[in-house]
């Protein structure tokens, strides 16, 4: 008998703990722990998923695959859903990357983009309306990003043909969302942006898209649908009209996830 109700305490602790852990994870007090893949050969930055085959970690209830990889100069990271609803949400409301050195979840250091789709250029001639995600040329939101440093007041918008170092493509089509970057992480000697962290390093990344009304972030237009308003962090944005859907959806949630992720030491390398 006093087995027996041993056992029903310890069961009873262990769905207690489990209980708080769930809290924990919901409440977003739990980062999700990534590992970068250390790649020998530069990953092409083109919007599409061929070079993150084994690297890729399915993450939240939006259908979303995020894959990281480094070599000794750059960060890779990879962003990708199939869900419509949080594609058109990527494209028109914009999405910024955030980085923390220290492995937490401070801002420090952002990259813009997009910048959300007809909300952050002056028009980009007919290359731009043929090709609105081209990155090159032009003054269309998919040409340029802005580079973020909160603490130090900094907001930098860079054509993405000349931004030193670090590049960035979307791909967008009824099948989904492909999001690459490429950020300089370890010589800011030779890189003015770079993200200034140490190989084999754990760093916080963070995902943050703006908080917009629920009419604006369930709207379903598709990229030439229409304008918007700015897309960073937290401030507005949105998309009218569309020929795809003109009913109203439900609202889809913006991301706000965090995650750690721990980059790849060449070093461990010469030891094996």
């Amino acid at each position: 008998m006093k087995r027996l109700l041993c056992f029903a305490y310890g069961l009873r602790r262990v769905e207690q703990l489990a209980g708080m852990a769930l809290l924990l994870f919901v409440g977003g007090c739990a980062a999700l722990q990534l590992s970068s893949q250390w790649t020998e050969n530069a990953v092409s930055v083109d919007g599409r998923v061929d070079d993150w085959s084994g690297k890729t970690t399915s993450i939240g209830a939006k259908r979303l695959t995020i894959g990281f990889a480094n070599d000794t100069n750059y960060v890779y990271m990879m962003l990708a859903t199939t869900d419509r609803a949080t594609s058109r949400m990527l494209v028109m409301q914009g999405l910024t990357i955030w980085f923390d050195t220290s492995g937490g979840r401070t801002k420090s250091y952002g990259i813009h983009y997009p910048i959300g789709l007809f909300s952050g250029g002056s028009g980009g001639g007919r290359q731009a309306e043929s090709d609105p995600f081209s990155p090159m040329g032009g003054n269309s939101p998919m040409s340029q990003l802005e580079v973020l440093r909160p603490g130090q007041d900094d907001v930098r918008r860079l054509q993405i043909a000349s931004a030193q170092g670090i590049q960035a493509r979307v791909s967008y089509t009824e099948t989904g969302f492909v999001y690459e970057l490429r950020i300089p992480y370890a010589s800011a000697e030779r890189f003015p942006y770079s993200l200034r962290a140490r190989p084999g390093s754990v760093i916080g990344v963070g995902l943050e898209t703006p908080d917009v009304g629920g009419s604006q972030a369930s709207s379903g237009a598709a990229p030439g649908g229409g304008g918007g308003g700015r897309g960073r962090g937290g401030r507005g944005g949105g998309s009218s009209g569309g020929s795809e859907t003109q009913g109203t959806q439900a609202p889809v949630e913006p991301l706000k996830d965090w995650m750690k992720v721990q980059l790849f030491s060449p070093d461990s390398l010469r030891t094996k």
